[in-house]
Parts: C-alpha cells; sequence; structure tokens
C-alpha cells in the first residue's frame, strides 16, 4: 500500500502468484474447454454461443436442444427460442438449485427460456414414445452434447403415429369442452347466471387436461386453472 499527495490518496497494489507447474495447466485446461464448447455449437445458434457456454460451465449438462418458436402474430419479433436442458443422472445437485443459475440469461434476452429434464426421464421417454421427447430431443436442434450418452431415434413413421394417436385423444376432451362453452354462450343469451362461470371454468379445465393426457400420457388433480397452464407449458412448446 501507498500513501501518495497532500490529499493522502491511497493506491493498492495487488499481486497474484500463479504456481507454474499446477495454476497455469488449470488454467490452459479451463480456456481449452471454453474454446471446445464454442466449436461445436452450430452456426443456428451463433447468437447463443455466451448462453450455451455460461450454462455448460456452470452446470455441465449431458446434452442442450434449442427449440425456435414462432410468433405466428408478430413475425418480425423472432419469436421464442427454449433451450431444453438435460441434465446427467450423475449430477447430484438438485434442480430448485440449478433454476436460479438459468435465471440469468432472461436478464439479456427475455425471448430465451430454458427447463431442466432428466436424463434418466428423457431416455425413458424416447423409448416410450413421448411426443414432447420424440419431437424434439433430436440431432438437427442439438446444440450441446457431452457425447457421454447417445440418444434413441424416432422413425418417421413412429413419429407420424404419435401425433395421430394425440390428435384423437385431444380432440375428445376438446370435444367436451366445447359442449361446456357452448352452453355458457347459450346459457348467457337466454337467462344469465351464475353457474356460467362454472361451465366456461369446465370448458378451460377440460381443455388443458386433454393437453396432459394427449402430450403426456398423465392428468393431473387440481382445479386450478393456474396449475394446469405451469404444467401444460412444455406441451404449448409444440404447437
Amino acid at each position: 500500500m501507498q500513501v501518495n499527495g497532500q490529499h493522502n490518496r491511497i493506491e493498492y497494489n495487488t499481486n497474484i502468484f500463479i504456481n507454474a507447474d499446477s495454476d497455469s495447466q488449470a488454467i490452459s485446461d479451463w480456456k481449452g474447454r471454453l474454446i471446445s464448447i464454442i466449436e461445436q455449437i452450430p452456426s443456428k445458434a451463433n447468437t447463443l454461443k455466451p448462453i450455451v457456454q455460461f450454462i455448460v460451465t456452470t452446470i455441465s449438462p449431458a446434452k442442450i436442444y434449442m427449440l425456435q418458436h414462432k410468433n405466428a402474430t408478430d413475425p418480425a419479433t423472432g419469436g421464442h427460442i427454449d433451450l431444453l436442458i438435460i441434465m446427467s443422472g450423475k449430477n447430484s445437485v438438485p434442480f430448485t438449485e440449478l433454476e436460479p443459475i438459468l435465471e440469468m440469461p432472461y436478464v439479456k434476452d427475455q425471448r430465451v427460456s430454458c427447463s431442466l429434464h432428466s436424463e434418466g426421464n428423457v431416455l425413458e421417454g424416447l423409448r416410450n414414445g413421448h411426443i414432447f421427447y420424440s419431437l424434439n430431443c433430436i440431432p438437427e436442434n442439438l446444440v450441446y452434447d457431452d457425447k457421454t450418452t447417445k440418444y434413441p431415434s424416432t422413425t418417421p413413421e413412429t413419429l407420424q403415429k404419435m401425433k395421430n394417436r394425440v390428435q384423437e385423444k385431444f380432440a375428445q376432451a376438446f370435444e367436451k369442452s366445447q359442449h361446456f362453452y357452448e352452453s355458457a354462450v347459450s346459457l348467457h343469451k337466454s337467462d344469465p347466471s351464475q353457474i356460467i362461470a362454472f361451465m366456461l371454468h369446465q370448458a378451460a379445465e377440460l381443455t388443458y387436461r386433454g393437453i396432459l393426457q394427449s402430450l403426456n400420457g398423465y392428468d393431473k388433480k387440481t382445479h386450478e386453472i393456474r396449475a394446469f397452464k405451469k404444467s401444460t407449458y412444455a406441451g404449448a412448446l409444440l404447437c
């Protein structure tokens, strides 16, 4: 520390010592890892290189898939990007502790969001014909791969059968939803009453249940629309 000048300005000097045998190698390895991450990110995700690099160096995912969604109402905005981050079963850190880290990319661009997925669930879904993973966890969407595990692929014929099955299942649920909605509209014209709100709620609930059952193969024991919206977010990504 040095004190200079008539106003006694204090200047601090910090010396950093690097162990040539250990620290230099660690820094070199770290730089090499950053470069290797950037090199394998495809050109289609060029603008996301800093985000992908940050995610890989902080939480070490197994794979990252990029889903691009166009804005149907305003194509000029460029739409929305969702990064599916697949975590290996070897990672013992709970998702609740990893999620705050993933909120940082939103600061720069709110049109980019991240979602965490267990590798075990993804592999099981791909083997059992889970429509969401089968459609999105494909080589064309891959922007990072630790190359530890090779994921099974779904043939175009199988995918088409999945889509037909999902559409048929959702159509059955949506038909019931439409009956409640049309009945509510008809009742409102003749004799408005409090039961109309219930019927509209049923119409919305049945629609959400149809999405859950057709895309994810399960239902949710709740009547809260907010809870349904959160659970069907992944399903909405397919639209």
